[in-house]
């Protein structure tokens, strides 16, 4: 009993010691950027076609091409450009959420005042 206790406490301190993985700017070559928010943190890699947002250790150049290759193959070849024009798309498109969301919550914050 005591050997599993030991055993288990040996895995936990493993999983607090994994280094945080840097994002590079190389990265947008498979259409990833670092997700709005975590930069400071624990960074996170997002994807500029399907806005899927992987875990930290996915933010290696292999797995981040694999998810390129199996879920979006027509955009293999594709150059840089192609990636950035995404990205400003992408941006573009959560900055008008964001201000979508900033109103409605100004609108209803307006309408419990009148009530």
């Amino acid at each position: 009993m005591k050997r599993f206790l030991e055993s288990e406490s040996a895995n936990t301190k493993k999983q607090k010691t994994q280094a945080n993985r840097k994002y590079d700017d190389s990265y947008l070559q498979f259409g990833f950027v670092v997700k709005c928010g975590s930069e400071n943190s624990t960074p996170l890699p997002q994807c500029v076609i399907c806005q899927e947002t992987l875990s930290n250790q996915s933010m290696k150049p292999s797995l981040l091409k694999r998810h390129q290759l199996s879920k979006h193959p027509e955009t293999e070849n594709k150059p840089i450009e192609f990636f950035q024009r995404k990205l400003t798309a992408f941006r573009k498109e959560s900055k008008c959420m964001s201000s979508f969301t900033n109103f409605n919550e100004k609108f209803f914050s307006f309408c419990a005042l009148l009530n």
